[in-house]
């Protein structure tokens, strides 16, 4: 269990190291799970140049690039860096 000064601590490193963004192209059904499809849409809409997953079923479905994301293996994108 986290002590309340632990989890201000931790909403105040995200807020400074995080951009907030607003969902602008939904995306629904493109995700091998329902719930990731929010990834995906914050993936484009925040114009990401690359989504990092092991979901080998969504590489299976929608291939290495999908509405202006490239999307990588952990593997692969440790290769790019």
């Amino acid at each position: 269990r986290l002590k309340p000064e632990d989890i201000d601590e931790a909403i105040t490193l995200v807020n400074e190291e995080c951009t907030i963004i607003s969902i602008t192209t939904p995306v629904k059904g493109v995700a091998t799970h329902p719930e990731d499809d929010l990834v995906m849409s914050a993936a484009i809409s925040a114009k990401v140049d690359y989504l990092v997953t092991g979901d080998q079923p969504l590489f299976n479905k929608v291939g290495n690039f999908y509405q202006g994301v490239t999307l990588a293996t952990p593997n692969d994108f440790l290769k790019i860096l």
